[in-house]
């Protein structure tokens, strides 16, 4: 099921199965980069709510990170499913051989 959804994704936007085989390396890669970014996001702005924390609003100060995490959970499962077109490309061009 989820391979049909993400095969006919990629045929929407006109992706080949071929062109699919990095897309699990470059979804952790944005996984990464998201996580930085948000947790880099909090450190700025927790360093200019220490000048009086009294008045801080933590909700607002913690909402990078839900965010961020979020996002990389998001890019962490479809990183699990990416490359599916191209894995079931190199299985159909290939038999499968059991010794």
């Amino acid at each position: 099921c989820i391979w049909l959804v993400i095969h006919g994704t990629y045929r929407l936007l006109g992706i080949q199965e071929s062109e699919t085989g990095f897309c699990t390396h470059y979804a952790c890669h944005g996984a990464r980069l998201v996580l930085l970014i948000s947790h880099g996001a909090l450190l700025l702005a927790v360093a200019s709510a220490l000048d009086r924390p009294e008045e801080a609003d933590w909700f607002a100060l913690f909402t990078p990170v839900w965010v961020g995490d979020t996002m990389c959970t998001l890019l962490v499962a479809m990183s699990w499913v990416a490359s599916c077109p191209y894995i079931a490309l190199c299985m159909e061009e290939t038999p499968t051989r059991i010794a």
